[in-house]
C-alpha cells in the first residue's frame, strides 16, 4: 500500500472542506481524486483531529500488543494445550 503524501491531521481538514465546498471544488484545489475524498470520507467521517490523532495511536497500541502476544504465544504452551486445560478447568467448575 502506498503512503499518502498528506497527514492524517490534513485528510481530516480536506473532508471538512468537501462537506463545505463539495468534493469536485475540493479535489481539484487538492489536487487529489474526487474517489480519493470519499474513501477518506468514509474512513474518517465526522472526526476532529485530536480524534484522528487518538485512533492512530491505539492502533499503534493494538499492533503492539498483537506482536507481544504473538511472540508470547509462540513461546508459551502449544494453543492445543491452553485449550485442552480451559476446557478441563469448565468441566470442573459445572460438576
Amino acid at each position: 500500500m502506498r503512503k499518502s503524501k498528506l497527514s492524517d491531521e490534513q485528510i481530516v481538514g480536506i473532508v471538512r472542506e468537501s462537506h463545505e465546498n463539495g468534493v469536485e471544488a475540493t479535489a481539484k484545489k487538492h489536487k487529489v481524486s474526487q474517489h480519493s475524498i470519499y474513501i477518506w470520507r468514509r474512513k474518517f467521517g465526522t472526526m476532529d483531529a485530536p480524534q484522528v490523532s487518538e485512533l492512530k495511536r491505539i492502533l499503534q497500541e493494538n499492533a503492539r500488543l498483537k506482536k507481544l502476544m504473538a511472540v508470547r504465544g509462540q513461546s508459551g504452551r502449544p494453543r492445543s494445550t491452553v485449550a485442552q486445560t480451559y476446557t478441563q478447568d469448565q468441566a470442573q467448575r459445572s460438576h
